[in-house]
């Protein structure tokens, strides 16, 4: 996958372990690996126009967190029943979608039967297969969307933007794995912790230099599943920040970083490359061990963030979940344009119920979806766009096998419309009339 392959390119220079490398570039996977567990199940799919009567849901709170997901696109969303399948404890449902020709969105539920596996946050590893693209780029993941700590259940989201669906299209929707975490984000070091002092540092068996274990411990507001152990520089002359984990966060999984910025404004890659990272356990204590570029002769310019990373709580739980369905799309409307705005050549506008979709024509990988935008109705009402853009991606000529690059930008309504009512679109102040 191109996005991928940038996030590798980018990260090329970072020496992390390969775990910790995979939890970086994890969002980014469309196609997850696959395992040999399990049973794959092909159900016909009773899909309907979705109200929340129609929902069989584990509880009354995921079936409102469901409706509270679509929002007031619900009415064009479909009810799915008789699609499960069940594999390592986990049973999986797949309950509603809502899609068009570029946008998909699928719900399912995903019950431990066998245990306390799950929770309200987790690492998954789900997608949707089988979708046309003709773009040579999409963009999908999972999320949480609700957990029900009463029936161990989650209501999960799958997303695949970027695809070219014309009708009514069979798809599978899979998942590999699933594994509960914390993300943490926000905790800031303690004032004047760092100094140049060279701090006691101990040789790992792999012969990585950490810092000795508790030499600046500090304990966060809001949590007592991590805390600071020790920061300061190492005797190999780079700066450590060292964190300590407690409870289900105590795993050779568990990380927390920060980023180091200069008070002179020096480039961000000053010391912020070459990272290394350490995971290692003393005393029955699980810590992590972060060094940067940054030496003793550069403390007066180092100004650090708070501590942001994920804490994995629960083992993961790996299998293979496959689930057939059929995608319906609503009737749509395409536009073959052909208006100049800067530097782009908006050449498509195709304008759904739920959303409107534009391709332009450039080679200098210009994106619209997070610039002024908005949709005229044939009655006069302006339909703002910009904080609704849900896809802006550019696939360049090679890749798209063109002559030319194309961007591709999708923003979704607040509510349903009736497509032939849009008359306009604006984007970055250049009107593209369509009617």
């Amino acid at each position: 996958m191109k996005m991928r392959s940038e996030l590798d390119r980018a990260m090329q220079d970072i020496v992390l372990t390969e775990a910790r490398r995979q939890a970086i570039l994890h969002g980014a996977a469309k196609k997850r690996p696959r395992f040999t567990r399990g049973a794959r199940i092909a159900a016909a799919a009773v899909c309907v126009m979705l109200t929340a009567s129609m929902l069989v849901m584990a509880s009354t709170g995921l079936r409102a967190a469901l409706m509270q997901a679509l929002g007031g696109l619900a009415p064009q969303s479909q009810a799915i029943s008789g699609v499960s399948t069940q594999a390592e404890g986990i049973e999986v449902r797949v309950v509603s979608a809502l899609a068009d020709s570029s946008l998909t969105r699928v719900y399912c539920e995903v019950q431990d039967k066998a245990g306390d596996r799950l929770g309200g946050e987790m690492r998954i590893w789900g997608w949707v297969e089988g979708l046309p693209n003709d773009s040579g780029i999409s963009s999908g993941g999972a999320k949480v969307i609700s957990y029900d700590g009463d029936t161990r259940t989650a209501l999960v989201e799958l997303t695949a933007d970027g695809n070219h669906l014309t009708g009514d299209t069979p798809a599978t929707v899979s998942f590999s794995s699933f594994q509960a975490i914390q993300d943490i984000d926000g905790l800031p070091l303690p004032d004047g912790v760092l100094t140049a002092e060279t701090r006691k540092t101990i040789t790992l068996a792999d012969g990585g230099k950490v810092l000795a274990p508790e030499q600046t411990p500090h304990a966060f507001v809001g949590t007592g599943l991590v805390r600071l152990s020790s920061i300061g520089f190492a005797e190999d002359g780079r700066l450590h920040v060292q964190v300590a984990f407690a409870g289900s966060a105590g795993n050779d999984q568990s990380y927390m970083i920060t980023t180091v910025r200069s008070r002179s404004g020096k480039d961000f890659e000053t010391y912020n490359q070459d990272l290394t990272d350490a995971s290692f356990v003393q005393d029955g204590t699980h810590y992590y061990d972060i060094a940067f570029s940054a030496g003793v002769q550069d403390v007066g310019d180092l100004v650090l963030d708070p501590l942001y990373g994920t804490l994995f709580t629960k083992p993961e739980v790996k299998g293979e979940w496959d689930l057939d369905v059929t995608i319906q799309i609503p009737e749509q409307i395409t536009y073959a344009t052909h208006t100049q705005v800067g530097g782009a050549v908006v050449s498509q506008v195709r304008v759904s119920p739920i959303s409107v979709f534009v391709m332009s024509d450039n080679d200098a990988s210009i994106l619209f979806g997070n610039r002024p935008a908005y949709a005229m109705l044939r009655d006069g009402t302006k339909l703002i766009l910009t904080k609704n853009v849900v896809n802006a991606s550019y696939s360049s000529g090679e890749l798209n096998g063109d002559t030319v690059g194309h961007s591709y930008d999708q923003w979704v309504f607040d509510e349903p419309i009736d497509p032939a009512d849009l008359v306009s679109i604006n984007l970055d102040g250049v009107t593209v009339p369509l009617q």
